[in-house]
């Protein structure tokens, strides 16, 4: 008997959070080095406004790496996602280093305050992935909602580790590619 894909999708998820959070230090370090240095080089002439990610889960911390692009150019400026109604697109609100930050749940925060801005680049993070550069997340399909939403759609590049490549996530029609992805 088959098995359905939301019961496939659910396993894939199980199998690459434990894979992920397994991960032995030094290979891990050497992901993220790579992940870093990747990342850097993308964003060196970026000017504009860029949405990431509050790390949870064994997820790649892209700050340290934001808040040296921020210090570069007064041009630039970072923005979390917040979820304003569950089942919604999410939006997307101003940070720096010195944001208060508000709990969300899960193991993630939010700017407590700030300014409402879309993003005009995404970092998008990766529970899994494809060669055709689709995403497997968590499974609230808020990504691919606020991307199919936003009045003018983000350049996005996924980040992750190689070790979650999928052979296929088996995209359905609300599954949106990625434009890149950044793997460590």
């Amino acid at each position: 008997m088959p098995i359905d894909l939301t019961t496939r999708r659910t396993q894939w998820r199980r199998d690459l959070l434990a894979l992920r959070a397994n991960m032995q230090v030094g290979a891990r370090a050497e992901a993220e080095r790579a992940i870093g240095i990747e990342l850097t080089t993308l964003l060196a002439d970026f000017e504009g406004v860029l949405g990431f990610y509050w790390p949870i889960q064994h997820e790649f911390d892209a700050r340290p790496a934001l808040t040296e692009w921020l210090a570069g150019s007064r041009h630039r400026c970072a923005v979390l996602p917040v979820v304003v109604k569950r089942a919604a697109p999410l939006k997307f609100r101003e940070w720096s280093p010195a944001t208060t930050m508000q709990s969300a749940g899960f193991g993630t925060s939010f700017p407590a305050t700030g300014r409402w801005i879309e993003p005009d680049a995404l970092l998008v993070p990766l529970v899994g992935f494809d060669d055709r550069n689709y995403r497997l997340g968590y499974g609230g399909g808020y990504y691919d909602r606020t991307l199919a939403a936003l009045a003018r759609r983000p350049d996005t590049t996924g980040i992750g580790f190689r070790i979650c490549r999928l052979e296929s996530i088996e995209p359905q029609s609300h599954d949106l590619k990625l434009d890149r992805l950044i793997l460590g």
